[in-house]
Parts: C-alpha cells; sequence; structure tokens
C-alpha cells in the first residue's frame, strides 16, 4: 500500500509542478500583456485634442455631490441648499463643500466687469476681495452676525488707503474718516 501512495504522490507532485509552470507562463504573458505598448489600445483622442470648449464643467466627488463647477454664467448661490439670487451674472469657478454648500467663488460680475474671490461658510459669505475694472481692489471680511462686524479695506486713486472696522452695529475705526470719503457701493453703513 505504501508504493501505491508513493507512485501517487509522484504523479501530484509532477501535476504539481506542470500547473506551476503553466501559472508561470501565464503570470509572464500577463506582466508582458500589461506592460507592453503594442498591447494597448492607442488612447481616443477628439478631432481637436487642443482645446476643449464647453460652457460649462462640474466635478462630483464618489458620492456624485458637486464639489467644482466651472461656468459662464455661473448658477445662482447655493447656500444650505437653496438658490440665493446674486444680483448680476457671475462667470467662473464655484467650490463646494462634502455637503453641496458653496464655500468659495472666483470669477468676473459680466456686469461690472469686477473681479471677486470669496471664502464662505455654509451659510453666508464671510471674505470677498474684488477688484474693479478701473482697479479699485477692496477686501471685506464679516463675522458670523455680518451686520454687526465687518473689516472694509481698499484703495482708491483719489482717496488712497481706507479702513473701516465695525464691531457690534458702530464703527469703532475709520481712516479716513467718513465725512471726507465717497461712499462704496454695497458697504455697509458703519453709524
Amino acid at each position: 500500500m505504501n508504493q501505491n501512495y508513493s507512485h501517487e504522490i509522484e504523479q501530484l507532485q509532477k501535476q504539481t509542478r506542470r500547473l506551476g509552470n503553466w501559472v508561470l507562463i501565464l503570470a509572464v504573458l500577463c506582466m508582458v500583456s500589461i506592460t507592453s505598448p503594442l498591447w494597448r489600445p492607442a488612447p481616443v483622442q477628439a478631432a481637436n485634442d487642443q482645446v476643449l470648449r464647453v460652457r460649462e464643467l462640474i466635478v462630483v466627488d464618489a458620492n456624485g455631490t458637486e464639489r467644482v463647477r466651472i461656468a459662464a454664467p455661473l448658477p445662482e448661490s447655493l447656500v444650505l441648499g437653496k438658490r440665493i439670487v446674486r444680483g448680476s451674472a457671475i462667470s467662473g469657478i464655484l467650490m463646494f463643500d462634502a455637503e453641496g454648500n458653496e464655500r468659495s467663488g472666483y470669477g468676473t460680475d459680466d456686469n461690472t466687469g469686477n473681479m471677486l474671490f470669496t471664502l464662505d461658510s455654509p451659510g453666508a459669505q464671510h471674505v470677498l476681495f474684488s477688484a474693479s475694472r478701473q482697479g479699485v481692489p477692496i477686501l471685506r471680511m464679516w463675522g458670523h452676525n455680518s451686520k454687526q462686524d465687518f473689516l472694509r479695506l481698499g484703495v482708491s486713486s483719489e482717496d488712497g488707503p481706507q479702513i473701516q472696522l465695525i464691531h457690534g452695529g458702530k464703527t469703532i475705526f475709520e481712516q479716513p474718516p467718513a465725512e471726507n470719503v465717497q461712499p462704496t457701493p454695497g458697504a455697509p453703513k458703519g453709524k
């Protein structure tokens, strides 16, 4: 009986070696097919692969949530799931958080020509940096309660640098004083 087992063991060893050789051959063929450019299909190219012309491009995450939108024009603001009217058409880039709330934007106001960059919390805008078509840069920052806490920095060719700080709805610092400066459209009133 032991001889039968030894003969069967020899047969199994031979079959195992043959199977191992076949596995090795298949592994080599797989590696060659993966690494050889001759085996790869040619990439599909558009008729004009130099330019991609679109009016809108949307990037979504693994969950299908919109995270980046590039468009001309962009849609109205999305704040906590609700569309909020901007008041003017904007073309550029919007970025969204994992819940789909607009958190930042970079674009051009189609009516005024102002360049805009914003940083937002899920429910409100907190930083607005703009540069007008005439070359007047303005930085505005709002706290949690945007009507009560506000910072405005600007530079104009007529009035030079301007700083306005509002806390609790009252102007706590302003240079130059408001009576010497023309009000900036859209800036909150401190007094």
